[in-house]
C-alpha cells in the first residue's frame, strides 16, 4: 500500500505493472541476443558435425541430392542441389532421406548392406556410418523394367575440410548462376 497522501491503490499497481513489463522487456532483450549471437557462431562453425543428413530425390530416372550448406542445416536457403556423386563426411553417422518425385526407386550401398525404396509421397530414411576416406559406389534402380545407367554411381566420403572446399565451390557457383540470371 502506498503511503503518498495522493495515491490510490490503483496509482501502486500501475506502477508495479511498470516495473514488471521493464524487467520482462529487459529478459526478452538478453534472450534474443544471446540467441542471435549463438545462431551466428552456429552457423559459421567450422567444425565437424558428429550426425549428417542429405536427401536423395528420385525424379526423371535420376538421382537429385540436396545437401546442407554452409550453415549445416537442411531446409534452409544455402541447400546445395547437385547430382551425383554423392558426397558424405568422413566419421559421422548420416542420415539419407529417401524421396521420389514420380516412381519406385530402388536405393542400395552394397559395402554398407544397406537397402530402401523411395516412394512417391512417402519418406524413407537409411542411415550410414561413413568410416573413413574413400570412394565407393550406391545402386539404383527404377521399377520400370529397364535399367538406368544414371540411378547408380559414386559415394566420395571425403574428410572434412575437402567437404567444405566442394561445398563453397558449389555455393559460389550457384551464386554466379543466380546472379546472372
Amino acid at each position: 500500500m502506498c503511503m503518498a497522501p495522493t495515491c490510490s491503490d490503483r496509482c501502486c499497481s500501475d506502477n508495479y505493472q511498470t516495473r514488471a513489463n521493464g524487467f520482462h522487456r529487459r529478459v526478452f532483450a538478453a534472450a534474443l541476443i544471446c540467441l542471435l549471437i549463438l545462431g551466428c557462431t552456429a552457423a559459421d562453425s567450422t567444425e565437424k558435425p558428429g550426425t549428417w543428413e542429405v536427401i536423395l530425390t528420385g525424379v526423371d530416372f535420376r538421382w537429385q541430392i540436396t545437401d546442407p550448406g554452409i550453415d549445416g542445416r537442411l531446409g534452409t536457403a544455402d541447400d546445395l542441389t547437385t547430382s551425383p556423386p554423392l558426397r558424405l563426411i568422413a566419421g559421422t553417422r548420416t542420415r539419407i532421406t529417401l524421396l521420389s518425385r514420380d516412381y519406385l526407386y530402388m536405393f542400395a550401398v552394397p559395402d554398407a548392406d544397406v537397402r530402401q525404396i523411395a516412394v512417391p509421397d512417402l519418406r524413407y530414411s537409411v542411415d550410414i556410418h561413413t568410416g573413413s576416406a574413400r570412394e565407393t559406389t550406391f545402386l539404383g534402380d527404377q521399377f520400370c523394367g529397364f535399367a538406368h545407367a544414371e540411378l547408380s554411381g559414386a559415394i566420395l566420403v571425403q574428410d572434412w575440410s575437402e567437404y567444405r572446399q566442394w561445398q563453397h565451390k558449389v555455393a559460389e557457383s550457384s551464386s554466379r548462376r543466380e546472379t546472372a540470371r
